[in-house]
């Protein structure tokens, strides 16, 4: 077995990793059918700031799966309106809004996503006292494809989720390949969308956009000025602006756009916590508390966003801001 790993950094093109698999029979005779699945246990809805093994963090896992993009996926489906069962979010409606980590299939031993059946896909969810035990149950997990759980949408509960394909035979000598993204999205419509890129990377074969440069800000090229103003430098050279895309042949150089986070005031857990009524640890049942949330480090949206654009500098109207190839 060969594995390699692409790590995808380009904007819009960083929210999954690439696992190509090589699967080598180095043996003399032919194997009857071979199956790969990806197993994962993602425990995210762990809403305490440090370990407390007392505490049931680990129980709202929600698995899911859509169908358009082959998506098996899992979510936090803890309660978004509560502070004590998640960071305190007022919007209970939103049940996407939390992170959901997933995985889709690009290439199953020679086939593409664009030719792949949903049975060719086998997805299931089990609590961990269903963990398959032996070689032959797992297999039987792994090999449901048409009598699967893709249509059985569980309610929330500490889950495991798998993703399997076959591969067909294998004859001594040959190989299967199996390509899969791995990758995370903040909401549904996000998850998806990394589902989406994932898919246009393969398809052009990892030639992905390349944009123009981005922009060099010094450390002092953020100030508040004595009008209680906020200015921003950066340097960019005509050199810079007038760079060809080497897809396209021509520059598409488009501006700059400015963002600012929001004005939130500094905060940390403990912060949030107290006001909010609430402990890390399991108080009515015991459990000590590992660590100290008042030790924590105050810190702003923008860290996090959200992000509001101020600014707005369309190509033709660079030189009305710049001097001095500033």
């Amino acid at each position: 077995e060969m594995n390699t790993y692409f790590k995808v950094g380009e904007h819009d093109y960083n929210d999954f990793v690439i696992d190509e698999i090589h699967v080598i029979n180095n043996g003399t005779t032919a194997v009857d059918e071979i199956v790969l699945g990806s197993k994962a246990d993602h425990d995210c809805t762990w809403n305490v700031p440090f370990p407390d093994w007392d505490y049931a963090f680990w129980t709202d896992d929600i698995v899911d799966y859509d169908a358009t993009y082959m998506l098996t996926m899992e979510l936090d489906g803890d309660d978004p309106g509560s502070a004590s069962n998640d960071f305190g979010i007022d919007d209970p409606a939103r049940e996407y809004r939390g992170v959901r980590v997933a995985q889709t299939p690009l290439s199953i031993a020679g086939t593409a996503y664009s030719a792949l059946a949903q049975d060719a896909i086998n997805h299931m969810w089990w609590t961990g006292d269903e963990d398959p035990q032996t070689v032959a149950s797992r297999y039987t997990m792994a090999t449901k494809f048409a009598n699967d759980k893709k249509g059985v949408n569980p309610s929330p509960m500490d889950m495991r989720y798998l993703q399997s394909y076959s591969g067909g035979s294998l004859a001594a000598g040959d190989t299967a390949v199996f390509i899969v993204a791995i990758l995370a999205g903040a909401g549904l419509a996000n998850t998806q969308q990394a589902a989406a890129n994932a898919r246009k990377a393969y398809d052009w074969n990892w030639n992905l956009p390349k944009p123009p440069a981005a922009p060099q800000i010094a450390a002092d090229g953020v100030i508040t000025n004595a009008a209680g103003k906020v200015e921003v430098t950066w340097t960019y050279s005509d050199a810079q602006i007038a760079s060809l895309d080497p897809d396209k042949g021509t520059a598409d150089f488009a501006g700059f756009r400015i963002y600012k986070a929001a004005t939130a005031p500094r905060q940390s857990s403990s912060d949030i916590m107290t006001a909010e009524g609430v402990s890390a640890d399991n108080s009515t049942e015991g459990g000590t508390m590992i660590g100290d949330p008042s030790a924590g480090t105050k810190f702003t949206s923008a860290s996090t966003g959200p992000y509001t654009m101020v600014l707005d500098i369309p190509a033709a109207s660079v030189g009305t801001y710049g001097g001095n190839g500033t």
